[in-house]
């Protein structure tokens, strides 16, 4: 059995933001997901690893799937990735230092704003801050949740009946 866990930050004022996008996809996602333990974000984002239980903490961390949000990919991209440092993303920190490993799946999701030509165009400096904790994403980009979260779950519900391995090559 996985354990499962969508970073976000709580509180109605987060709804709908970039970094709140791995907590939404999974609310989305949780009831097909019959397998796994799903773990709801209870905490502030800098917090993250006050959600995981002290038995998941103590366990194996291969077991641990956390769904997160990627400022450096472009909107919607996904990417499953394995035994990584936190890559700036504060949630993923306080993780990896509450487990005191970082040998966990991670299944990151773009939240890069697009140009008019569709390229990542990161915001810098506070507005960085701005965009992903307190913009509310537009229309254009909430009609693409659904289909982030079918692809979340075909990637979990892979690597529950056929490994990681098998995953990163199927969906990177």
């Amino acid at each position: 059995m996985y354990y499962i866990l969508g970073l976000k930050n709580s509180g109605s004022r987060y709804e709908h933001t970039p970094h709140n996008m791995g907590g939404e996809i999974l609310e989305i996602i949780a009831d097909d997901l019959l397998n796994s333990k799903i773990i709801f974000s209870k905490t502030f984002m800098n917090n993250s690893g006050d959600n995981l239980e002290a038995d998941v903490r103590q366990g194996k961390p291969e077991k641990l799937i956390v769904i997160q949000d990627d400022v450096d990919m472009d909107f919607g991209k996904i990417k499953i990735v394995f035994n990584r440092n936190n890559g700036g993303h504060n949630g993923i920190k306080d993780i990896i230092q509450k487990m005191k490993s970082k040998k966990f799946i991670r299944i990151k999701i773009g939240v890069c704003p697009l140009d008019f030509f569709g390229r990542c165009r990161k915001p810098k400096g506070e507005a960085l801050n701005r965009y992903l904790v307190y913009k509310k994403l537009s229309k254009r980009y909430l009609k693409k949740y659904e289909k982030i979260a079918q692809e979340v779950k075909e990637i979990i519900q892979t690597i529950e009946k056929e490994g990681l391995q098998k995953a990163m090559n199927k969906f990177n």
